[in-house]
């Protein structure tokens, strides 16, 4: 089972060429657009210790990190390895045994203006007032993981399910080249369950 929005449209157009056809056309055309959502509803997800949630959006807090550190700690611009002011945090999911659900993953990709960058980084939105430049994140599968590509499948491994409730654990690090400025640095993914 995935969790995944379905968007369905249907349009009806009439093409004039010359006035006479534009007697004949019907003014009662138009289209229609479906939006729909179909969620499985067997699981909550939770981010447990000192992260902010509202439904099943939560706010993750990096720590404040110095432009000297950008030329200090990054091997190059925008590094994949970069481990500067990395914040470790997890998705919990909780299920319901009686669903029978074996394993779960999640696809992370970029959202609300933010996106992916060279080698899969997220790059921060533009337009937030007071950002930082040249900066832009690096996600991994836990601490010292695999790298989490933006913009590509990144699902990963299905973690297993222990009573029904299974931790899926990233990190998040700042990266950048040695010319990054001081400011905000604020960059959203979204996340799809799939369920097995």
């Amino acid at each position: 089972m995935t969790f995944k929005k379905y968007v369905l449209a249907a349009a009806v157009m009439a093409v004039m060429s010359g006035s006479a056809m534009a007697v004949d056309a019907p003014s009662d055309t138009g289209t229609i657009t479906f939006h729909g959502l179909v969620n499985s509803g067997t699981c909550l997800i939770t981010m447990p210790d000192d992260f902010t949630q509202d439904g099943n959006d939560f706010d993750v807090q990096l720590e404040t990190v110095q432009v000297a550190d950008f030329a200090a700690n990054t091997k190059s611009a925008n590094s994949v390895t970069s481990t500067l002011g990395e914040t470790p945090f997890k998705l919990h999911v909780q299920c319901d045994v009686s669903k029978n659900i074996e394993s779960v993953s999640a696809q992370l990709d970029p959202w609300a203006g933010s996106s992916a960058g060279n080698e899969g980084i997220l790059v921060p939105a533009s337009n937030l007032q007071g950002a930082a430049t040249n900066v832009a994140l690096v996600l991994r599968n836990g601490v010292g993981g695999d790298q989490i590509k933006m913009g590509q499948a990144n699902g990963g491994t299905a973690t297993a399910l222990v009573n029904g409730a299974a931790d899926l654990n990233y990190a998040v690090a700042y990266t950048g080249p040695s010319t990054a400025s001081s400011g905000k640095v604020q960059a959203q993914v979204a996340f799809t369950m799939d369920y097995e």
